[in-house]
């Protein structure tokens, strides 16, 4: 089964986010002995956006995955998207203290 192909189908029919366009692509990120397929488009500052990562469950399906589950190596990849997620101090900007 070709997994890029079934996650791109899947995130161009429901996964959208306002300032990511096509042309859509779909890759796969190896990671810590797991495969992770992920969907890209382009933002407006002509930069790759991430719109979806995926792994495959035991059915041989794709399940989307929570945000804060995403593989480290995603930060390099897509930096812009990960900002706020990957944050060394993320309550820095917050005004609270630990």
């Amino acid at each position: 089964m070709d997994f890029e192909a079934l996650a791109l189908e899947l995130c161009t029919s429901y996964s959208r986010i306002p300032e990511v366009s096509p042309p859509f692509e779909a890759g796969t990120l190896h990671w810590h002995g797991q495969d992770y397929f992920y969907v890209s488009g382009w933002g407006e500052k002509q930069q790759r956006r991430l719109l979806e990562v995926f792994r495959k469950t035991k059915d041989v399906m794709l399940e989307p995955l929570p945000a804060f589950q995403y593989p480290l190596p995603f930060r390099d990849l897509f930096p812009q998207d990960f900002r706020l997620l990957y944050r060394d101090a993320p309550w820095e900007d917050a005004g609270h203290k630990r």
